[in-house]
């Protein structure tokens, strides 16, 4: 409607206020790791789509698997600083 998305920080920092409620209390069974890469990766897509839309690029709204069709999960990679001495 007004062409922005909301970025991956505030999805998260959204996420964990909602994961505090009993409603969405099932979400602290799943890694913090998880959820920043799903909030990511949204956030990837989003970006994307608008840009292309700016390139006049042919283009539609991501779209999202159902939780049924969904089979895989991927984890952040951490990065380990290596230092010499």
């Amino acid at each position: 409607m007004f062409k922005k998305s909301v970025n991956s920080v505030r999805v998260k920092l959204h996420i964990t206020k909602l994961k505090k409620t009993k409603r969405f209390a099932f979400w602290n069974n799943l890694g913090s790791q998880a959820i920043q890469d799903i909030a990511e990766r949204i956030d990837r897509a989003y970006k994307l789509f608008f840009n292309n839309l700016k390139r006049g690029v042919r283009t539609s709204p991501p779209g999202f698997k159902k939780v049924r069709k969904y089979h895989s999960f991927t984890r952040k990679r951490s990065r380990v600083a290596v230092v010499a001495k």
